[in-house]
């Protein structure tokens, strides 16, 4: 059922009394938070690591409850400013097509984040989105042809770690424009790859080859494998990501140092774990104990925090992605239960951005092994799994907000010349948003749930260009943001 409302939102009212009962709700769950962490997270200290992994976690606790009480843009929105009439089953499809046609390579194994010239960026981190997005369509549609992309995406990752210290963060075909690649980029007769992989590289990798692991039973052992000779590789690594000459990357640290990577330490833990379904390794079980004795899966699942004044989420992203690899994998009850907190944690701290992707994965991680699962027995997160309903309003307002090809195109976007726009004042500097932008005002980019919905400019002095595929025409992004959130709705029931 969509609303009548269209094109250029009228500036919203300010409703006092529903702000200042958001923040006492905030509030409350912020204090519930911090006694969680009190009453379930104190434990015998095994040694200094722990000690200030927990006096730093009762710290970022009472964070959580500040900004939750002084961010303005506690609500999302709840009614969608449509522009495509069209069924988002029918988006879809058009966007699968597009997808197979014009952003695989490589026989089907390796995703193009966008048309050539093609970025480098985050390529790995894509991969393993692409590579968990078949996973899941295969699980929900078990036909030949989704085993068929299922097991080419696997097959995408495999070519991510055929290099580097264990991977890369690209690797293409040597025919395959791209953009300048800058340092560490090397080619061989047939590939060209770029190492310095980072933490979200990792990130994507991982939940790439979890969500194989557990979906795609022909490639189970493949999956496994790939998990344990990524692990190996990391111990071996010091915790480190590093270059082909054993140099560490610019960004390389996987539960390395302490304050560190939240996602970094959960990458290695979701890796290590996945690791035992190959074979039991005496070095990689050590390497394991020691970072839950140092509390590294209590830094993990709580320590991703908000930064009011940065909109850091890219960071966020790759949290949620951490988190529910680690769910995906984990065994032992109070460690679920100590991931499905953190993952509700961080659905709650980014609630206003109304995330249709986090919110969506979120309830699927959560609700995966049903009822009887450990998790569910968790207050904090049977409370959030009770607000389903708002939930699924919340998410499905920016699924019905695209416009595709139009919302993945590179074009200059420039909002903030835009009148009327509705804004806010808050505690960290000038007005912002109050509410996300609909969908097809932001800008394009490359995963839309990893960039902040209040932004509003970007690519400026963008124009259209040659580009080999698309000749004459700008660069467009991968569908993959819309596809993965699209079929996380549907098999938790949203859409």
């Amino acid at each position: 059922m969509r609303s009548a409302r269209r094109a250029e939102p009228p500036r919203p009212r300010r409703r006092r009394g529903w702000g200042l009962a958001a923040r006492a709700l905030a509030l409350g769950a912020g204090l519930a938070f911090l006694g969680a962490t009190a009453a379930g997270l104190v434990a015998t200290v095994q040694g200094p690591r722990r000690a200030l992994t927990l006096s730093l976690l009762t710290l970022l606790a009472q964070w959580d409850v500040l900004h939750l009480v002084l961010d303005p843009r506690i609500q999302p929105r709840l009614q969608p400013v449509i522009v495509d009439p069209r069924p988002l089953e029918e988006q879809a499809r058009v966007m699968e097509n597009d997808l197979r046609r014009n952003f695989l390579v490589a026989h089907g194994r390796i995703l193009l984040p966008d048309t050539p010239p093609v970025s480098i960026g985050d390529h790995c981190l894509w991969q393993g989105v692409y590579a968990g997005l078949t996973s899941l369509r295969y699980s929900m549609e078990p036909t030949r042809e989704n085993l068929r992309l299922a097991e080419e995406a696997l097959d995408g990752l495999a070519l991510m770690a055929s290099r580097g210290k264990p991977i890369v963060r690209s690797i293409l075909p040597l025919d395959v424009p791209t953009e300048p690649p800058g340092r560490w980029f090397y080619r061989d007769e047939r590939w060209q790859w770029k190492e310095d992989a980072s933490v979200d590289s990792a990130a994507g990798w991982v939940f790439g080859a979890t969500m194989a692991l557990e979906h795609v039973p022909s490639r189970r052992a493949r999956a496994a494998e790939l998990l344990y000779r990524f692990a190996h590789a990391i111990v071996e690594n010091g915790l480190l990501l590093r270059n082909s000459d054993g140099t560490p990357t610019r960004y390389p640290s996987l539960g390395a140092e302490l304050p560190g990577s939240p996602t970094g330490a959960l990458v290695t833990l979701a890796a290590l774990e996945g690791a035992r379904r190959h074979r039991e390794h005496a070095t990689l079980e050590r390497a394991r104990r020691d970072l839950l004795r140092d509390g590294q899966d209590l830094w993990g699942a709580y320590a991703s925090g908000p930064v009011l004044w940065r909109n850091a989420t890219t960071n966020h992203n790759i949290g949620f992605l951490a988190l529910a690899s680690a769910l995906l994998v984990e065994t032992e009850p109070e460690r679920r239960k100590l991931y499905a907190t953190g993952m509700v944690r961080l659905a709650r701290l980014t609630w206003g951005g109304g995330n249709s992707f986090w919110l969506y994965l979120t309830r699927w991680a959560t609700t995966r092994l049903g009822p009887e699962a450990p998790e569910a027995s968790v207050p904090s997160v049977a409370g959030w799994l009770a607000e389903k309903d708002l939930h699924f309003r919340a998410a499905r307002v920016q699924m019905l907000e695209w416009r595709y090809p139009f919302s993945k195109t590179k074009r200059h976007t420039l909002n903030s010349r835009r009148p009327h726009l509705p804004l806010v004042r808050w505690a960290f500097g000038p007005a912002v948003l109050r509410e996300p932008l609909p969908v097809w005002q932001r800008p394009a980019a490359d995963f839309l749930w990893q960039r902040s919905p209040y932004q509003l400019d970007d690519w400026r002095g963008y124009r259209s260009r040659p580009n080999g595929v698309y000749p004459g025409e700008p660069q467009r992004f991968a569908p993959v943001d819309f596809l993965i959130a699209y079929y996380l709705g549907k098999r938790v029931g949203a859409l």
